[in-house]
């Protein structure tokens, strides 16, 4: 049997030939390897934190007082146990209300929609070794909204971690 000639091998090998494929094997498994060992590496730290802040717009397809969230990634931050998570909000203008000078001078409760806003955790999300590398979460309305209402959410994980480098 005759070896097969080039344009043989570049067919077999999907039109690339065979470096291009032995060459993405060698760098899938090159980079598999450095996020193993940069994972080992890594140390346990407490009080880490990451936060995020949200804008939840609500609306009557969301149920007038909840939704949730995307993923929310902790990035290279790997929770060892599941997280304490804190919450605050911020108002935010609506859409029609008349706008206010910078330092909210005049700002009147009764003239201006305020309803505050929260969070709960929903669900957190864990590699393949079982440390929590991402959250969602629900984010709902204390009180009656109207469809289209707007209020930034901030959460913020707290605990021991590890930061993969």
């Amino acid at each position: 049997m005759a070896m097969p000639s080039s344009v043989e091998l570049n067919q077999a090998f999907g039109g690339k030939g065979s470096v291009s494929q032995t060459q993405d094997v060698a760098k899938s498994l090159i980079d598999e390897e450095r996020s193993g060992r940069l994972m080992r590496s890594a140390q346990p730290q407490d009080n880490c934190r990451i936060g995020f802040n949200l804008v939840a717009t609500f609306s009557s397809a969301t149920g007038q007082g909840a939704t949730v969230s995307d993923w929310l990634d902790f990035g290279t931050m790997r929770f060892l146990a599941e997280p304490c998570v804190t919450t605050g909000c911020m108002r935010l203008a609506q859409v029609g209300e008349p706008s206010l000078p910078a330092d909210k001078t005049g700002y009147d409760p009764a003239s201006f929609l305020t309803v505050p806003g929260d969070a709960m955790v929903l669900c957190y999300r864990t590699d393949d070794r079982g440390l929590i590398n991402g959250a969602k979460v629900v984010l709902v309305a204390l009180g009656s909204v109207p469809d289209g209402y707007q209020v930034q959410i901030s959460v913020q994980f707290f605990g021991t971690a590890i930061r993969k480098g």
